[in-house]
């Protein structure tokens, strides 16, 4: 299995932060396992720097 698109990563973390929905509400919308949206959201806030 190929890892999924930068641009569809990206989109899954807009509607995330942006709609403040659950990571559960976001995987079903984009199709993708919960577990994989967990790993995408939890990846960019972790390497996010303020």
């Amino acid at each position: 299995m190929q890892p999924y698109s930068l641009d569809l990563r990206q989109k899954i973390i807009e509607v995330y932060e942006q709609e403040k929905i659950s990571i559960r509400k976001v995987a079903q919308r984009f199709r993708v396992a919960k577990s994989n949206g967990a790993k995408i959201t939890q990846t960019i806030s972790t390497n996010r720097r303020y």
